[in-house]
């Protein structure tokens, strides 16, 4: 009788699932594109200027969501989901408070 055993390991990195994941969101928005430029009788409304806040922008997220994928990985998603999905709010929050004076507090003394 014959036994054999094959053995697999796949080495997996967290950055595995980056271009996956970012080539279906370039996909996406130039399939919107295209169909909002087709509704728009090939005259979209371009605006310059937020044409370089929205490459920053983009690319602000995309190393923010390379960041979640090693976080993952490294932290395991029952860690690592609530760090990411409230650590915007707050640091949003304390910008508005402290920097851009918000909320305002009247003392009664």
């Amino acid at each position: 009788m014959w036994t054999t055993s094959i053995t697999c390991v796949f080495i997996v990195s967290a950055l595995d699932y980056v271009f996956s994941t970012f080539s279906g969101i370039l996909a996406t928005g130039t399939l919107y594109f295209l169909i909002y430029a087709i509704f728009q009788k090939n005259r979209p409304k371009v605006y310059p200027h937020a044409i370089l806040p929205g490459f920053v922008s983009g690319t602000m997220w995309g190393i923010a969501t390379s960041g979640w994928f090693v976080a993952n990985k490294v932290l395991s998603e029952a860690v690592a989901f609530p760090i990411v999905s409230t650590g915007p709010g707050v640091v949003a929050s304390l910008l508005g408070v402290l920097v851009f004076k918000e909320i305002k507090v009247l003392l009664w003394f």
